[in-house]
């Protein structure tokens, strides 16, 4: 089920709104929002309309009345979820890597999120070489390691606060 951070960073990142959101109003129907917002926004049925979903998902956006976040607070945020994903095993950690260094290089590289844009190079060169200048100390024999290292610590610091 697509959480609103995620739903909030897919906008951000002008990302067509499409079944994602759907199911995400149907889970905000399950946890008891009733606004009509999010009701229509729950009916809907494919062939979707960005531009009609777009509008649904502001208004339940705005219904849910959310503390305000800059861009880079959300973002961090859907990272965290993705990482946690891979941490506790339910996503796999190059895959993982790999969408949170798109998000990276999207938002002009994030200091944040930066250490999953090198370490997603340096795994990708160690594919197909012994050598990556990257992430310091990364060999073929240690990478992915220094991957889940990597994803445990985030996780960590994002449930900490």
């Amino acid at each position: 089920m697509p959480t609103t951070t995620r739903i909030l960073a897919d906008r951000i990142l002008q990302r067509a709104c499409g079944e994602p959101c759907v199911e995400w109003a149907i889970g905000l129907l399950e946890d008891g929002y009733e606004q009509l917002p999010i009701c229509r926004l729950a009916a809907k049925l494919r062939p979707h309309n960005h531009f009609e979903l777009a509008s649904l998902r502001d208004q339940v956006l705005d219904l849910l009345n959310l503390a305000p976040k800059t861009d880079e607070e959300i973002l961090t945020a859907y990272a965290g979820e993705i990482l946690t994903e891979a941490a506790s095993g339910n996503r796999d950690a190059i895959e993982a890597i790999t969408d949170v260094k798109d998000l990276c290089i999207m938002m002009d590289y994030l200091p944040t999120l930066y250490d999953f844009y090198l370490l997603y190079f340096a795994w990708e060169d160690l594919q197909s070489s012994t050598e990556q200048y990257y992430w310091a100390g990364a060999t073929q024999s240690n990478i992915k390691s220094l991957i889940d290292d990597r994803i445990l610590e985030f996780a960590r610091t994002i449930e900490t606060g």
